[in-house]
């Protein structure tokens, strides 16, 4: 008997008692956007009932927009916000998520309006729960900022799956995965195939202020490395918590900027297009020379000569890197394993469609300039002229991509 009460009192009691949380933020989100009408469901846990708005359905019916799933995670950057311990980072982390998801989204050309999430713990505590209310009140603000639904998802405890680096089996820390799945509607005239792209087009860069969610794995490689494995050392070196304090400012979404210049209204129905796009890429896994490169049709390459200097963070980063034997970083594999300064590509169709694209991104505070241009290329060469520490030159040539 003993045992089932440890049961209920460890797993199930605190993990009805987040769900309960995580529900509520289901149903605020509910009016978040003018595409998905929502009726209550059974909230977190078995999600809402979801209809459309009868603009969307009838072009849906007409076979004029469709539906676009994809999936993706925060990866291994939460685990910096539980070594932190605080209100303040775990508020941020939400961010992470919805970029993930919903950036993906309008590189294809789709409209982000629905996610359904997954958390999973390997505690909650009467100690870690605040932060669990953190986490949820920073997310619920995200979403109403993005323009984005939640309409369902889990929180489950699993105290022998989950676990990271910084677990020090304290009941203050909260160790956790969050994964989800976005659903957005793509108009038939505004998808994004890359099948417009041609030489001399001109691409803007979308500057990313930190780290995303690339390259947590090699940068928890390099603090354990650093500090011998010894995260009580880590704890209390101050530069240690400062750097990975910088390791945890929240991903910059695009997708409410890019879906208004495409041309989405607000219900989901087509308006002005302000730029007309032939390519984008979501600078994620794999960095330029994966996510961008792989949006090039044969024939066509880039020649990226006007980048900005990348997030202070990755620069710091790279630094560190090179008194690491295996885990010191060039330019060139920094182009791959973070996402090489910048969010995302836009491959425009005009040069008049670059210079709308900026002022637009200027209007919404977002750092944007003319990184390059598309070239002529039998081996979909990309060319960049970067601006990490060695300043060098470096081209998917030299990692053998033809």
């Amino acid at each position: 008997m003993k045992n089932e009460d440890r049961y209920q009192r460890e797993v199930v009691e605190p993990n009805d008692k987040a769900s309960q949380l995580a529900s509520e933020i289901c149903r605020q989100s509910a009016g978040n956007n003018e595409v998905i009408i929502t009726e209550a469901g059974e909230g977190f846990r078995g999600g809402n009932l979801l209809s459309l708005n009868a603009a969307v359905l009838i072009a849906m019916l007409k076979r004029k927009m469709k539906f676009l799933i994809g999936s993706d995670g925060a990866g291994h950057k939460p685990e910096f916000h539980a070594f932190l311990k605080t209100k303040r980072a775990f508020r941020r982390l939400g961010w992470d998520l919805i970029t993930m998801l919903a950036d993906d989204m309008w590189t294809k050309g789709a409209l982000p309006v629905l996610i359904s999430n997954q958390v999973d713990a390997k505690k909650v505590t009467d100690k870690n729960f605040p932060f669990v209310e953190a986490l949820f009140e920073g997310y619920g603000k995200g979403l109403r900022q993005a323009g984005i639904i939640n309409s369902a998802g889990e929180f489950a405890i699993m105290r022998y799956a989950i676990t990271g680096f910084p677990d020090d089996g304290s009941p203050r820390q909260l160790l956790m995965t969050w994964n989800g799945s976005c659903i957005g509607i793509i108009h038939n005239d505004l998808r994004i195939t890359g099948k417009n792209i041609r030489p001399d087009q001109p691409i803007v860069g979308l500057w990313e202020p930190g780290m995303r969610c690339n390259g947590a794995t090699w940068l928890i490689d390099m603090l354990l490395c650093k500090y011998n494995r010894d995260i009580k050392a880590m704890e209390k070196d101050s530069w240690a918590r400062e750097f990975i304090e910088k390791l945890t400012i929240p991903s910059l979404s695009y997708a409410r900027l890019m879906t208004r210049v495409m041309g989405y209204n607000a219900d989901g129905t087509i308006g002005k297009k302000i730029v007309k796009i032939a390519g984008a890429s979501h600078n994620t896994g794999g960095g330029i020379w994966g996510k961008f490169r792989e949006k090039l049709p044969e024939g066509i390459g880039a020649d990226l000569h006007n980048m900005l200097s990348p997030a202070p963070v990755l620069l710091e980063a790279q630094e560190i890197s090179w008194n690491m034997p295996g885990l010191r970083k060039t330019d060139l594999r920094m182009c791959g394993t973070t996402h090489g300064g910048y969010g995302a590509f836009v491959i425009c169709e005009t040069h008049r469609d670059a210079k709308d694209l900026l002022s637009q991104a200027i209007l919404r505070g977002i750092k944007a300039n003319i990184v390059g241009w598309t070239t002529r290329s039998k081996i979909r060469e990309v060319v960049i002229e970067s601006k990490f520490l060695q300043r060098a030159t470096v081209s998917s040539k030299q990692l053998g991509l033809r």
